[in-house]
């Protein structure tokens, strides 16, 4: 573009003539790499209290041609409570492609209130506006919040077991305008039912715009079971709308975003050359088994890695989850590459898959959210 370095960061708009996607991969000092090219409309789910070390920053992005005048949004805290003012003015106006940060201290500032736990934001339908929902931890590395599954799914699919280093907690919000009550049912990494189905995840009510926040402990008391063998799937059933976020935190003390999937192909399965561990998860989000998932891996140049559609797994049962890493990947199409790689999986409309990174042994980062043409 024959530009002088911009001041803070820019946003770029990308034409072609057919299908892409657009990943961005944010490297910290510590050369920790997130993902962060993936965003939301209407509302955002984890803006941290007051009582974190970890500070959010939500970017409010004008994708349109007009300016948006009069942003205004109402903050929840975790029972469903509105924290300061309801409908408070966030933003006076925001100029076609510009783009603003707004902190936990602002606000604080705009509602006039502080709060402890994780705050939801809602701000309503605005033709237009794109929020980017960033956890900012250890003052270097950049965590997207922007991303996890609903109601649509109902299901989380990272749960960590309760011996496990990497310590999982799912937030399940009601994002309805009413009190739900949800019930659940556990399956472990083979698919087995944990326990009975459809069992109350909590006592009373949830209001509408709180949210109920479990752990493995939690799970393993409400289902009457032992801690289950890898992760394993909660699905979750409730009367409305709502979206289930998990948290994931690391031994060092970093708290990642999992509980977000793809289907069908997915595009960061680091190479060779890399320090971090590519992890793919493939879930069976059907009733019947599958049978004969192939799949087709690229390098970055596009060049086919291996055999067309090689088997990747001969059979994977209801329920069932199996991790494949980069050195199993390796092995199955007999050649390893550089650089990232994408994999086309040709399986069924019920097959999802999770993509992450494993950083340092000890922290994962998903690559399975970003956005497309």
């Amino acid at each position: 573009f024959d530009v002088s370095p911009w001041s803070g960061p820019a946003m770029l708009e990308v034409s072609g003539t057919a299908n892409f996607e657009l990943m961005s991969k944010l490297v910290s000092p510590s050369g920790l790499i997130s993902n962060t090219n993936c965003v939301r409309e209407s509302a955002v789910m984890n803006i941290e209290g007051f009582d974190s070390s970890n500070r959010t920053y939500v970017r409010f992005i004008n994708t349109s041609t007009s300016t948006i005048s009069d942003i205004r949004g109402t903050l929840y805290d975790t029972d469903g409570n509105v924290i300061g003012n309801a409908d408070s003015q966030l933003l006076a106006e925001l100029g076609a492609k510009e783009q603003v940060w707004i902190t936990r201290d602002n606000f604080a500032s705009r509602v006039g209130a502080e709060w402890d736990g994780a705050a939801m934001l809602e701000v309503g339908s605005v033709s237009g506006l794109k929020l980017l929902n960033l956890n900012f931890v250890n003052n270097e590395t950049f965590f997207n919040f922007s991303c996890f599954e609903s109601s649509s799914s109902g299901r989380v699919y990272l749960m960590t077991n309760s011996a496990s280093d990497n310590v999982s907690l799912t937030h399940i919000v009601n994002t309805s305008g009413s009190t739900q009550q949800f019930t659940g049912t556990l399956y472990n990494g083979d698919g087995d039912q944990l326990g009975d189905a459809g069992v109350a995840l909590h006592s009373g009510s949830v209001n509408s715009k709180g949210r109920i926040i479990l752990s493995a402990s939690d799970l393993e008391s409400l289902f009457g079971v032992s801690a289950w063998s890898g992760p394993a799937i909660l699905d979750v059933a409730g009367s409305g709308n709502f979206e289930l976020m998990t948290k994931l935190t690391s031994p060092s003390g970093l708290i990642s975003n999992t509980n977000c999937v793809r289907s069908d192909e997915v595009h960061n399965i680091e190479g060779s050359d890399s320090m971090d561990m590519t992890y793919v998860r493939f879930i069976n989000n059907g009733s019947q088994t599958m049978s004969n998932i192939t799949g087709t891996l690229y390098d970055s140049t596009g060049t086919q890695v291996g055999s067309a559609n090689t088997t990747l797994r001969s059979t994977l049962a209801p329920n069932q989850a199996v991790w494949l890493t980069r050195t199993t990947l390796e092995s199955l199409f007999g050649s390893s590459w550089t650089g990232e790689a994408t994999l086309d999986v040709d399986g069924t409309s019920d097959l999802r898959l999770l993509n992450l990174n494993f950083a340092n042994s000890e922290t994962f980062f998903n690559f399975s959210c970003y956005e497309g043409s």
